[in-house]
C-alpha cells in the first residue's frame, strides 16, 4: 500500500512498515518521508534577500562643538578628559588633573593601526 500526497510545495510519501514474526500481530507501522528541498530553497533565497538589501554602514565621525570665543565656561575636574594627540597614530587621553593622572599613572593611550582599527593599550 503505497499513499502519495501531492501538494503545491511538498511531497509526502506514506509507506507501510510490517515487522514479521510468527504467531505475534502486529500494529502496521507507517513510514513518514518529507521532502526538504522547497524549505531549504526557500531558506536560501531568505538569506540571498537580506544580505543584497543591507546596507553596510560607513564610519562617520562625531561631531565636535568647540565653545565660542568668550570668557572659559566653568567645569568641574572630575567630569573633565583631555585628549592629547601625537605622532604615528597615537592618542593619550586621562580624565581629570593632568598632574593626578601622571602622579597615578593613569594616562592611556589608543593605535591607530593601517587596518582602520583603533586599538587600546
Amino acid at each position: 500500500m503505497n499513499l502519495v500526497c501531492k501538494n503545491f510545495m511538498d511531497q509526502i510519501t506514506v509507506q507501510p512498515m510490517r515487522a514479521v514474526k510468527a504467531g505475534v500481530s502486529r500494529i502496521v507501522k507507517n513510514k513518514l518521508k518529507i521532502d526538504m528541498t522547497p524549505m531549504v530553497d526557500l531558506g536560501f533565497l531568505l538569506i540571498s534577500f537580506f544580505i543584497f538589501t543591507t546596507q553596510i554602514n560607513k564610519p562617520t565621525a562625531m561631531n565636535l562643538n568647540m565653545p565660542i570665543d568668550g570668557p572659559p565656561i566653568p567645569a568641574a575636574v572630575s567630569k573633565t578628559i583631555t585628549f592629547l594627540m601625537s605622532g604615528n597614530n597615537k592618542l593619550f587621553y586621562y580624565a581629570g588633573k593632568g598632574e593626578d593622572a601622571i602622579k597615578n599613572n593613569l594616562i592611556s593611550l589608543i593605535t591607530y593601526d593601517e587596518k582602520n582599527e583603533w586599538e587600546k593599550s
